[in-house]
């Protein structure tokens, strides 16, 4: 394999997490979506919830990794070329910014129940 495509991302993360693909990626789109409508409603980032979103997000990353090593019938000694490691690099960081999402979403979720009384 000469050049690098996109689809040989889709079909590796789909070979690798099997049944869990389609799952995790609805998951990864509701998050980003709720995601999304936060940041509108609130129209800037909350500055005081990023320090602790990076290390719960850095876990995140990680466990995504471990998670996918568990769940596929490959593991870390598996790896054998670049494309690979490109791929774990590709889920920690995927793992990574679903976890900040998640967890910015959730935060500031509760944080406007606190602020309007409920």
């Amino acid at each position: 394999m000469k050049d690098m495509e996109l689809s040989a991302f889709f079909f590796l993360f789909q070979e690798m997490l099997g049944g869990w693909f389609w799952p995790l990626f609805l998951f990864a789109v509701i998050v980003s979506a709720a995601f999304v409508v936060q940041l509108f409603r609130n129209r800037n980032w909350m500055w005081q919830a990023s320090a602790g979103l990076k290390a719960i997000s850095v876990l995140g990353g990680a466990l995504f990794v471990i998670l996918v090593t568990l769940a596929s019938s490959s593991g870390f000694t598996d790896a054998g070329g670049p494309i690979d490691y490109w791929l774990i690099t590709v889920l920690f960081g995927f793992g990574y910014i679903t976890t900040a999402t998640v967890a910015y979403t959730a935060y500031d979720l509760l944080n406007s129940r606190q602020r309007s009384g409920k």
